[in-house]
C-alpha cells in the first residue's frame, strides 16, 4: 500500500504535474514567469481534480510516470475517484499544514471568507498551505470530513483534524485558527 500512496502522491502533485503537460493550459504563465505575488495562491481542490481527469482522459498518466509498476498504477486507478487523488495530494500530503475552507460558491460569506483566506495565503506562504473545496461539485468529500455547516473552516496537519470553525468569522477568527495550527505545528 506504500507504493500506492507514492504513486498517488506522484499523481496529484498538480503543481509539479502542469508544468510538464504543456498541453493542459498554453495560456498559463510557467512557473519561472509567476510574479513574487502569485507563488501562495489558495489552492482549489476542483481545479486539482479538473487536472487529473484530463490526464486519465488524454492517457497522459502512464507517459508521466514510465517508471511505475502498471500493477500498482492499475490498483490506484481503480481504487480512488479524481477528488479523492486531489485531496490526497493537496491536503493530507501536504508537508505544510492546511486550512480547508468547505463552502458553497454563491453563498454570500463565500466572497468575504475568500478574500480573508486570499490575504491570509501571502501573509502566512510559507507557513501554511490554503485550500478551498466547492460542496456542490466535491460533496463527497465534504460527506467524509462530516462538513454540517457552511462555511467550514478547518485546520489539518498531517492527516489529522486539530479545529473546526462551522460558522460566519472575521479575520480575527481566523488568524486565531492559523496560530493555532502553526503553534502545534511549532510544538512538535
Amino acid at each position: 500500500m506504500k507504493n500506492t500512496s507514492y504513486i498517488l502522491l506522484l499523481l496529484c502533485l498538480s503543481p509539479v504535474l502542469l508544468p510538464a503537460c504543456s498541453w493542459f493550459d498554453s495560456d498559463a504563465p510557467k512557473a519561472s514567469e509567476q510574479t513574487e505575488e502569485k507563488k501562495q495562491e489558495i489552492y482549489n481542490l476542483v481545479d486539482s481534480t479538473r487536472i487529473i481527469r484530463e490526464l486519465l482522459k488524454k492517457d497522459a498518466i502512464t507517459q508521466i510516470l514510465e517508471d511505475t509498476d502498471p500493477e500498482q498504477l492499475e490498483i490506484l486507478l481503480n481504487n480512488f475517484s479524481p477528488a479523492l487523488m486531489a485531496f490526497e495530494s493537496e491536503v493530507l500530503s501536504s508537508t505544510l499544514p492546511v486550512i480547508l475552507h468547505f463552502f458553497k460558491p454563491n453563498s454570500p460569506e463565500y466572497t468575504t471568507i475568500h478574500n480573508i483566506l486570499n490575504e491570509l495565503a501571502v501573509e502566512y506562504h510559507d507557513r501554511v498551505k490554503f485550500v478551498e473545496i466547492d460542496t456542490e461539485k466535491l460533496f463527497s468529500i465534504a460527506e467524509k470530513a462530516e462538513v454540517e455547516k457552511l462555511p467550514t473552516l478547518m485546520s489539518v496537519k498531517q492527516r489529522n483534524e486539530l479545529d473546526r470553525i462551522e460558522e460566519v468569522v472575521d479575520k480575527e477568527k481566523i488568524q486565531q485558527l492559523i496560530q493555532g495550527l502553526i503553534e502545534h505545528t511549532d510544538s512538535e
